[in-house]
């Protein structure tokens, strides 16, 4: 059966599919129940300008049981007592007796048909969904040779690598990293922020009009990151990872907000 972690992911990306323009995507309040967890999430204006008149859009993943040990998924809308599909070992099913086109009073039935299918369809969901919005740059003439991994007092990681040349001063911040899944389905995105970029020199390969040998740059650029986030990688899946340039603004974004907590 799909894990909750890529059920949250499959809702995500369908509620941002269907957001208005004045809309964003929040994670809100989690909590146990009698029988399970209830997550919520929900679509509203940004905190900054939303008022007491706005009406978030609301959607539930209720886990019965505990997320690791899930037998069965409710998705609610609106509120957390109105369960629309219900999936299992089964499959993906319309909870009984619910019509369509009057379950929700904030999607429409084609919004929630879409939801159903993206579910249904779970792998190929998110496999397009990175297609479009790929988190790290997979050119292979772009790739990363990890030279050196340091790890150092108060868990702080340094990593040294070869790459291609960037541009790297305060208007263009560079960022490295890999991704992982744990053994409950969760995805973890481990972030490395640029802190120096070296420039190899060699002699003799090339010369001034005047005869004189100079130096030339090599081809290959050296570069010092240092682990930005909360939620550090082990040992183990740093020496297993393919390192790639995060391209992803949602990827750096999360890791800005998250090195805030260390």
């Amino acid at each position: 059966m799909i894990s909750f972690y890529k059920l949250e992911q499959i809702i995500k990306i369908w509620m941002e599919s269907i957001k208005t323009d004045k809309e964003v995507w929040y994670k809100t309040t989690g909590g146990y129940r009698e029988d399970g967890w209830a997550q919520k999430y929900e679509l509203s204006p940004p905190t900054e300008v939303r008022t007491s008149d706005d009406n978030p859009r609301s959607v539930f993943i209720h886990t019965i049981t505990t997320i690791k040990d899930a037998k069965e998924f409710e998705i609610c809308l609106d509120k957390m007592d109105n369960p629309v599909l219900i999936i299992s070992d089964d499959g993906v099913d319309w909870k009984d007796g619910i019509d369509i086109y009057s379950a929700s009073k904030k999607f429409y039935s084609g919004h929630i048909s879409k939801l159903r299918s993206m579910i249904i369809n779970a792998d190929k969901t998110l496999e397009d969904y990175l297609k479009e919005h790929p988190k790290f740059d997979m050119d292979e003439d772009h790739s990363i040779d990890i030279i050196e991994v340091i790890f150092k007092a108060l868990e702080h990681i340094e990593i040294r690598f070869f790459a291609n040349n960037r541009i790297f001063n305060r208007n263009n911040k560079l960022y490295v990293g890999f991704d992982s899944t744990d053994e409950d389905g969760r995805e973890w995105n481990y972030v490395f922020k640029v802190t120096e970029k070296h420039i190899p020199i060699r002699h003799g390969y090339s010369f001034t009009l005047s005869g004189c040998a100079i130096s030339q740059p090599f081809q290959e650029y050296l570069y010092t990151a240092e682990f930005h986030g909360c939620y550090r990688p082990t040992e183990e899946e740093i020496l297993n990872a393919t390192f790639r340039w995060v391209v992803s603004d949602e990827v750096i974004k999360t890791a800005n907000k998250e090195a805030r907590y260390t």
